[in-house]
């Protein structure tokens, strides 16, 4: 199993516009963080754990092959904001989206284009499931207990 830590910045990544403090001042690459998200790869499985905005920029580096589930642990932009950049992905099949049952709502208000009866070409094919806590998922041979 393969854990690759695509992001580890703040809600804003790392530097942050406009600050003027150490860290974002600092030419050490360690200082230089996307926003949070998680690869998780066994040799036939593929979890995302959320999927914010740097998401593209993020799995460009990474094999293009299928996405088995995104894990989404809450609703925040900065954990959901590029769930439309996968839609590449869409070519190995709908995208299944995992989050609880109030991540599922708020998505579906956030992003209704994406949810409709009708929608339209191009939007990606995203399936949301409601998760429930201490259930364990299976994402082909990969088991998360959220």
């Amino acid at each position: 199993m393969k854990f690759t830590l695509l992001g580890t910045g703040t809600s804003n990544g790392v530097p942050v516009l406009g600050c003027d403090c150490a860290v974002c001042r600092s030419t050490n690459s360690k200082d230089k963080r996307l926003r949070c998200a998680l690869l998780v790869e066994s040799n036939a499985s593929r979890l995302l754990v959320d999927c914010g905005p740097d998401i593209r920029q993020q799995l460009m580096p990474h094999a293009f092959r299928a996405i088995d589930g995104v894990l989404l642990t809450h609703i925040h932009y900065d954990h959901v904001g590029g769930i439309d950049d996968l839609r590449p992905y869409c070519s190995f099949g709908d995208i299944n989206l995992y989050g609880n049952a109030s991540t599922v709502k708020d998505l579906k208000h956030n992003m209704p284009y994406c949810f409709s009866d009708k929608l339209y070409p191009g939007v990606p094919l995203l399936k949301l499931h409601a998760i429930a806590p201490h259930q364990t998922l299976t994402f082909g041979d990969i088991e998360v207990m959220p």
